[in-house]
């Protein structure tokens, strides 16, 4: 699903039913208004945004699919934040890692998915960032520690259904 000016705002694959069609296409049109509240708060920020300011647009970019704007917004939130905003630092580092993966900038997502999993090793976005690492390590030619970190989460009955599912996907395009 692209914007009016061509911006890929959600995308899917497979053949869906229409009850799940009808999903995908609002997941879409969220997508599509997240790109529009972010470039909007974008263009009203001030030119150094305090990170309360440039988390919600990062994570509006990272929403709608528009990842190097996501990292980008991402690094200006942890750069504002200081140490007392371990929350904001937090999501921070999440939107900024699966966002450079996505980009295939693996060694920099490495280094703020680890850093995020050592501030918040529990919870869904921590299973998320686990998958996301497992396939930045795959990135980088690192097989042996991406698809172990990737078995784990298929095996761990603890982890959410979309996390296991995503690192099973990684794991067979990896060929692993």
């Amino acid at each position: 699903f692209l914007s009016a000016d061509g911006a890929l705002v959600y995308d899917t694959q497979g053949l869906l039913p229409t009850e799940a069609f009808v999903e995908v296409m609002q997941r879409a049109l969220d997508g599509h208004a997240a790109l529009l509240r972010a470039r909007q708060a974008a263009a009203e920020a001030e030119d150094q945004p305090s990170a309360q300011t440039a988390l919600p647009i990062a994570r509006d970019f990272a929403f709608a699919r528009q990842h190097s704007e996501a990292a980008a917004w991402a690094a200006r939130a942890l750069s504002a934040a200081d140490d007392a905003a371990a929350d904001v630092r937090g999501e921070a580092l999440l939107v900024r890692g699966t966002s450079l993966v996505e980009i295939g900038e693996p060694w920099d997502a490495i280094e703020a998915l680890t850093a995020y999993l050592q501030m918040a090793p529990a919870g869904d976005d921590a299973w998320r960032a686990r998958v996301a690492l497992g396939y930045a390590w795959v990135q980088t030619g690192d097989n042996e520690a991406g698809a172990g970190l990737l078995r784990a989460v298929v095996d761990t009955e603890d982890a959410p259904m979309s996390a296991r599912a995503e690192a099973g996907r990684l794991l067979r395009w990896a060929g692993a």
